[in-house]
């Protein structure tokens, strides 16, 4: 799969970035983050319990599709360095499903 940053996320706050995946579904990323033990979100916070594509996301000029594989990584006040980098780790094998 391949990951991107999506339009504009750059452009806020800094301890959120949001990333868009094709070809996986944000609530298949989730649940593969999660087994790793990271916490993140699929849409925007405004439309997380929703299975249709963020209209935030929508609105920003982002298609249904892409959309669909969107992910929002937060960080907080007492994120290390490290959950960074084991974050970062755990990527590869969660796309990669291995």
């Amino acid at each position: 799969p391949t990951v991107q940053v999506a339009p504009g996320s750059q452009d806020y706050l800094p301890n959120i970035v949001h990333v868009l995946v094709d070809a996986l579904e944000s609530e298949t990323l989730i649940l593969r983050f999660d087994m790793r033990g990271f916490g993140v979100s699929g849409g925007s916070a405004c439309s997380s319990h929703s299975l249709e594509p963020s209209h935030v996301l929508r609105a920003i000029g982002i298609d249904a599709d892409a959309a669909h594989g969107a992910l929002r990584i937060s960080m907080g006040r007492y994120t290390t360095a490290e959950d960074v980098q084991a974050f970062l780790g755990a990527i590869d094998s969660v796309l990669n499903w291995e």
